[in-house]
């Protein structure tokens, strides 16, 4: 299902985009070689829960990850990092 909607500085890349495990990985690491950014310390899992529909397993730990944003990428396109 394609969504409407508008993407600011505070998009979060899971919560609102609902991108999550491979996917999450496959995100990161096209963005890592297109923009140069070393995401060599970037914890994947500390951000990203794991893929599928596993709704007892979305709830105990969603609020426990580490939020990344529209403006966190940006800020590590400037830093040449991600961490």
């Amino acid at each position: 299902m394609i969504r409407n909607y508008d993407f600011t500085r505070e998009t979060r890349i899971e919560k609102d985009l609902g991108v999550t495990g491979d996917d999450a990985n496959e995100l990161i690491m096209a963005f890592a070689k297109e923009f140069h950014v070393d995401v060599s310390h970037f914890i994947l899992h500390d951000y990203f829960g794991p893929e599928g529909t596993d709704i007892f397993c979305a709830y105990s730990d969603a609020e426990s990850r580490k939020k990344l944003t529209i403006a966190d990428l940006e800020e590590a396109v400037d830093l040449g990092k991600l961490v």
